[in-house]
C-alpha cells in the first residue's frame, strides 16, 4: 500500500505541469447579458468543462446551452495547454425612474439623455438642457454593466422669458465720430442692422465710415437656447459735418472734428491742438470765429508730454500776430495771470509729468502765441550732479517752441545756466540742446550706453580747484534721460603750465568727465615736477593718462609709460605714476633701470665690478625734494682679486636702495667664489663723486624724509646686523601679526621658539618681537598679513626719553639720539633729530583736525615713545559772510574770504549760482521777483564755510 501511494503522488506531480501552460481563449468574462455565451480557441482534441462538471470532448467554437442568471465558469484543455474563464450572466434590465428632468437609476448603471431625435449624450440628474420655449420629448436611458438597457421618455413644456437687449455704449444725438463704437448687453449673441441692412456684430460693433446725417442701429439679443428678443433695441444718431482746422490771427487750431452747432460757433468734445499745444477738455471746446473767442471748460494743457496747466481757458484772440496766452505756475499747474475760477487747479485724468526729455520743469513759465507757433519760456531743473557750493540743486533757463504740423520742436530746445559745481569742479556758462533719440553713440570714457533722451552742449570752461586754478576750455557736455552722461574739455597752455601742487605742473591736458560718486575727471596730459634752484623742472612726463577724483581731499593721478628725471645725468622711468592731493601731498612710483660701479677693498680682496638694477620704486615729491625707496634684483659682474683675479658675472641677489633729491645709493649682499663679501654697494650725491661702501653698506644717508603727508607703510625687507643679539619688532595694523622672518623663524601665537630665535607678542602695542642670537648679517624678508612697519636694533639697554608739550613749546630729554615726529590722521611730519635736554617751538602741521601725538623714535633701534598728545584743529573753513542784503538786482555782503559762492533762488522757480572775488553781485532780471540769497566763502579747493543769508521784500 505504501508503494502505491508514493507512485500515485509521483504520477500526480509529473502530470500537473501538463495543464500549467496558458491557452488563448476568447469569450465573455465579468458580467454579460448573453445566457448562451460562445467560446473560441486554437487547437484540436480539446475537452471542455462547464461550472466544474466532468470534461467532455469539444470543438471550437462552443456555444453553451442557456444558463441561468448568476455566476458560471468555463474550462478548456488542449494537450498540455489549459484556459479558464469565470463570468456572471445577468439578463435583467436596470431599474430607472424619471420625473421630468430628474431621474434615478440603479447603482452602477450609466445614463445617457437625448432631446427628440438628437444623439444621446452622457448626463446626470437633474438634467439641464438649453431648450427654446415649447414642448420637448426627453429620452433617458440606463445601461448596466452587463449591457442591459432601460429607456424612459417624458414630455416637458419650456416657457422662459425672452432676452432683453440693451445698448450700453455709443453716441446719442449728434456725434463727431464718423465711425462710432457701440456696445451691447443682454444676450449670448446679437443680430444687428444698420440703416436697415444686416451687419455682423458681437457684444460690440464699430460702424464703417458714415456720411454726415442721421443713422439708425437696431440690435436684437439671442440667448443660448436660441430665443430672440422680439423687441430689439434701437439707437438713432446724427453724424455731423466736420472741419479739421481754423485760424484766428496768431492762433491755429487743429482737431479731428470741429462742427457748427447752429449758433455760428465751432464745437468739439475731443482734444485739439492750438499752435502745437495739446488741449484735453473735460467737456467741450467752443470757438466763435466772428468774435475770435475761444472757451475751453476744464482743460489739461500739454506741450508734447509736458503738463503745463489744468483749469479753464477763456480768451479772445487779439489782432496782433503775437500775444501771451498764459503765465503758469508749474508747481500746481495753475495760471497766475488771471483771477477767479480759472486759477483753480482741476484733478484731470492723464499724466502730470512736467518734464522735457528727462529734465523736470520748475517754477513759473510763460506761453506766447506767435504766428501759429507756441513759445514756452521756463525754468528747468538741472541733473542733481550740478549744484551750488553747498551741494544744493540748480536750475537752467529753457526755451522751446511747437506748432500743429511738427509738434514740439525739441531739436530747438536749449538750456542755459551761468555756473554750476560738479563736486569741487566749476562749470561756467553751461548750455545744452536736445538731440533726437538714437542719433549715434555718446563719446565718453564712462562707457555710457547710448541713451534714449539725449542732450548735447558745452560750457565756456571747467575749472579744477588746484593751486593754479586749472581752467579747461572747449568744453562739451552730454546728458542722457535727465542725468549727466559725459563731458570733455581741453586746456590751452600759458607760460610754463598750471600748478597742481607739490611742485607738479601741467603743460597740456584733454579730459572727459564721469559722474560718480566719486566724480572722476579723466584724460591725457603732459606734466613736469621737481623744480630746481633755477625754477626749471627736473622731471618731465611728455604724455600721461590723468584722473582727477573728487573728494576731501581730492586727488589727481597721472600715469605715463615713460618719463625723464634729469639731475645732472638723465634717468628714464617707465610706467611712472604721480598722485597729487588737495592736502599738498604728492606720491609717485614706477620702474627704473640703471648701473653703478663698485670699486674698492672688501676685506678679503679688491673688487672691480658693477651692479645692474631693474627696480620698482615708490616715494614722494615735496617741492624740489623727493625720495623713492627701491627693492629689486641686482645683477653683479666684474673681478674679485685675492692674489689672483677671480672673474664673475650674473650673480643676482636682492638689493635695496634709494633715489632721492640727495642722490642715488644701492646695497646688496654678494658672495663670490665661496667668499661672503657681506653687504656692499655704492652711492653718489647728484653732481658729486661715487662713494664705494664695502661690508657695512647703508643707504640711510641718501634718504630724504617726508615733512608732511600720509603715513607710509614700513619696510618688509630689513637689514639685520651680525651682532651678538638683535631684536626685530614687527608692528601690525590691527593686531600683533604672525610673521615669517627669512628662514630664521615663523611665529604663531603669543610665544614661538626656534634654534637661535625667540618670538613673543605684545597685544597692547600690536607688536611681535623676535630676539635673535648671533644672526648672520644680511638682508631678510619679513612676510605676514597686516604689517604696519618693521624695526631692527641690537639688544642694548633701553633708551631714556621724556618730553612734554605746553603753550606751543615742546620740551624733551633723551640719553641718545631720537627723531621727533608729529603723527595724526593724514599727518606724519619729522620735526628733527635731537639728543640731551632741550626745547623747541612747535606749531601743528596743516591737515585734518583730531588727536595727534609727538613721538620720539630711537635711532639706535627704532623704538617709539610717545612724548605728548594734543588735539589739532582742522583746516580752517572760510568765515561766514556778514551783512548780506538785497536791493533790487544788487546783492552786497562783507567778509574776509578771497572767493565767494552766491546762490540766488527766485520766486519764479530759478535757482542760480555765481562765483566772485568781490563783495557785490548784480543779477539781471530779479528786481521784480522775491529773492532768497545764500553767500558762502570758498577755499582754494572749493570747500565752503557757513552761509550768510538774506531775503528781498516780497514783490
Amino acid at each position: 500500500m505504501k508503494r502505491v501511494v508514493v507512485a500515485t503522488l509521483a504520477t500526480l506531480a509529473l502530470a500537473a505541469p501538463a495543464h500549467g501552460a496558458s491557452l488563448p481563449l476568447d469569450g465573455p468574462s465579468g458580467s454579460t447579458n448573453d445566457a448562451t455565451p460562445t467560446f473560441t480557441w486554437e487547437g484540436a482534441g480539446a475537452t471542455c468543462a462547464v461550472d466544474g462538471a466532468d470534461a467532455t470532448p469539444c470543438i471550437s467554437p462552443v456555444t453553451l446551452e442557456r444558463l441561468a442568471d448568476g455566476p458560471h465558469s468555463f474550462e478548456v484543455v488542449v494537450g498540455e495547454e489549459r484556459a479558464a474563464r469565470t463570468f456572471r450572466v445577468d439578463t435583467v434590465a436596470p431599474s430607472l425612474a424619471v420625473d421630468g428632468v430628474n431621474f434615478t437609476a440603479e447603482d452602477g448603471a450609466v445614463t445617457t439623455c437625448a432631446v427628440g431625435d438628437t444623439p444621446a449624450a452622457p448626463c446626470e440628474s437633474p438634467w439641464s438642457p438649453s431648450l427654446p420655449n415649447g414642448s420637448h420629448a426627453l429620452h433617458v436611458t440606463a445601461t448596466d454593466a452587463a449591457g442591459n438597457t432601460t429607456t424612459r421618455t417624458r414630455m416637458v413644456q419650456v416657457s422662459v422669458a425672452d432676452p432683453e437687449t440693451t445698448i450700453t455704449a455709443g453716441p446719442t444725438g449728434t456725434t463727431e465720430d464718423a465711425q462710432p463704437l457701440f456696445a451691447f448687453a443682454g444676450g449670448a449673441s446679437y443680430a444687428c442692422t444698420l440703416d436697415g441692412v444686416a451687419v455682423d456684430c458681437g457684444s460690440s460693433y464699430r460702424t464703417p465710415a458714415l456720411a454726415a446725417g442721421e443713422h439708425t442701429l437696431t440690435v436684437a439679443a439671442r440667448d443660448t437656447a436660441g430665443n430672440v428678443d422680439p423687441t430689439p433695441a434701437q439707437r438713432t444718431f446724427t453724424v455731423v459735418a466736420c472741419q479739421t482746422g481754423v485760424t484766428l490771427g496768431a492762433v491755429e487750431i487743429a482737431a479731428k472734428c470741429l462742427h457748427d452747432d447752429g449758433t455760428g460757433a465751432l464745437v468739439t468734445s475731443g482734444a485739439i491742438k492750438l499752435n502745437g499745444i495739446t488741449l484735453n477738455p473735460q467737456r467741450e471746446v467752443r470757438i466763435t470765429p466772428e468774435t475770435r473767442r475761444i472757451r475751453i471748460a476744464g482743460v489739461q494743457l500739454k506741450l508734447g508730454t509736458i503738463v503745463l496747466f489744468q483749469g479753464n481757458l477763456d480768451f479772445t484772440v487779439p489782432a496782433d500776430a503775437t500775444f501771451r496766452l498764459a503765465t503758469i505756475d508749474l508747481t500746481n499747474h495753475t495760471r497766475t495771470d488771471e483771477k477767479g475760477d480759472s486759477e483753480a487747479a482741476l484733478d484731470l485724468p492723464g499724466s502730470d509729468d512736467s518734464n522735457v526729455a528727462g529734465f523736470p520743469l520748475k517754477g513759473l513759465a510763460t506761453l506766447d502765441l506767435d504766428n501759429g507757433r507756441t513759445v514756452l519760456d521756463a525754468n528747468i531743473e538741472l541733473p542733481e550732479v550740478f549744484t551750488d557750493a553747498e551741494g544744493n540743486g540748480l536750475t537752467g533757463h529753457l526755451k522751446l517752441s511747437a506748432d500743429n504740423e511738427t509738434g514740439v520742436h525739441l531739436d530747438e530746445a536749449k538750456v542755459t545756466a551761468p555756473l554750476a559745481f560738479i563736486g569741487k569742479l566749476e562749470l561756467h556758462d553751461l548750455f545744452v540742446s536736445f538731440t533726437d533719440k538714437g542719433t549715434g553713440p555718446v563719446s565718453s570714457t564712462c562707457n555710457t550706453e547710448t541713451p534714449g533722451l539725449r542732450w548735447e552742449g558745452g560750457a565756456s570752461a571747467i575749472v579744477v580747484p588746484v593751486p593754479g586754478n586749472l581752467r579747461l576750455e572747449d568744453v562739451g557736455v552730454g546728458f542722457a534721460d535727465g542725468a549727466l552722461s559725459h563731458a570733455e574739455a581741453t586746456w590751452k597752455p600759458s607760460g610754463d603750465g598750471a600748478s597742481l601742487g607739490g611742485g607738479v605742473k601741467v603743460q597740456k591736458l584733454s579730459v572727459s568727465l564721469c559722474t560718480g560718486p566719486p566724480l572722476v575727471l579723466a584724460g591725457r596730459a603732459a606734466l613736469t615736477a621737481l623744480p630746481g634752484a633755477d625754477g626749471k623742472p627736473r622731471l618731465t612726463i611728455p604724455e600721461a593718462g590723468l584722473k582727477f577724483t573728487a573728494g576731501d581731499p581730492w586727488t589727481i593721478r597721472a600715469e605715463a609709460p615713460l618719463a625723464t628725471l634729469n639731475l645732472g645725468t638723465p634717468m628714464e622711468f617707465r610706467d611712472l605714476y604721480v598722485a597729487v592731493n588737495s592736502a599738498g601731498g604728492v606720491d609717485f612710483g614706477g620702474g627704473v633701470n640703471f648701473a653703478i660701479d663698485l670699486k674698492g677693498n672688501v676685506g678679503v680682496g679688491d673688487l672691480d665690478a658693477a651692479v645692474k638694477v631693474d627696480a620698482s620704486l615708490k616715494g614722494f615729491f615735496e617741492g624740489s625734494k623727493f625720495n623713492a625707496d627701491l627693492k629689486a634684483t641686482g645683477c653683479f659682474g666684474g673681478t674679485l682679486t685675492i692674489g689672483a683675479p677671480i672673474p664673475f658675472s650674473d650673480i643676482c641677489p636682492q638689493v635695496d636702495g634709494v633715489i632721492s633729491s640727495t642722490g642715488l645709493a644701492v646695497c646688496g649682499s654678494l658672495a663670490v667664489g665661496g667668499k661672503n663679501l657681506g653687504r656692499i654697494g655704492a652711492g653718489l650725491k647728484w653732481g658729486g663723486p661715487l662713494e664705494f661702501m664695502g661690508s657695512t653698506c647703508d643707504v640711510g644717508r641718501w634718504r630724504v624724509e617726508k615733512t608732511a603727508g600720509a603715513a607710509a607703510i614700513g619696510d618688509r625687507s630689513v637689514h639685520i646686523p651680525a651682532e651678538r643679539g638683535v631684536l626685530v619688532a614687527v608692528r601690525g595694523t590691527h593686531t600683533a601679526p604672525d610673521v615669517k622672518l627669512g628662514d630664521l623663524i615663523t611665529t604663531s601665537g603669543d610665544v614661538t621658539r626656534a634654534a637661535d630665535a625667540l618670538a613673543f607678542t605684545n597685544r597692547a602695542t600690536k607688536t611681535t618681537y623676535i630676539a635673535l642670537s648671533k644672526p648672520k648679517g644680511g638682508r631678510y624678508t619679513v612676510t605676514g598679513d597686516g604689517i604696519a612697519d618693521v624695526r631692527v636694533a641690537p639688544l642694548l639697554a633701553p633708551a631714556k626719553v621724556r618730553g612734554s608739550l605746553a603753550h606751543g613749546v615742546l620740551r624733551y630729554r633723551a640719553d641718545q639720539p631720537v627723531k621727533l615726529i608729529e603723527r595724526g590722521r593724514g599727518v606724519n611730519r619729522v620735526l628733527g633729530t635731537v639728543s640731551g635736554k632741550g626745547l623747541m617751538r612747535f606749531t601743528p602741521a596743516s591737515g585734518r583736525g583730531g588727536v595727534r601725538r609727538i613721538e620720539a623714535v630711537v635711532e639706535r633701534n627704532g623704538e617709539r615713545r610717545t612724548l605728548a598728545t594734543f588735539k589739532a584743529k582742522g583746516r580752517a573753513k572760510p568765515a561766514k559772510p556778514r551783512a548780506v542784503r538785497v536791493a533790487k538786482n544788487l546783492i552786497r555782503w562783507s567778509g574776509s574770504s578771497k572767493r565767494y559762492g552766491i546762490r540766488v533762488s527766485v520766486s519764479d522757480g530759478r535757482d542760480l549760482f555765481f562765483l566772485t572775488r568781490g563783495r557785490t553781485l548784480r543779477v539781471p532780471g530779479i528786481d521784480r521777483r522775491s529773492v532768497s540769497v545764500r553767500v558762502v566763502g570758498l577755499r582754494a579747493d572749493n570747500t565752503h564755510g557757513p552761509a550768510g543769508t538774506a531775503r528781498s521784500p516780497k514783490r
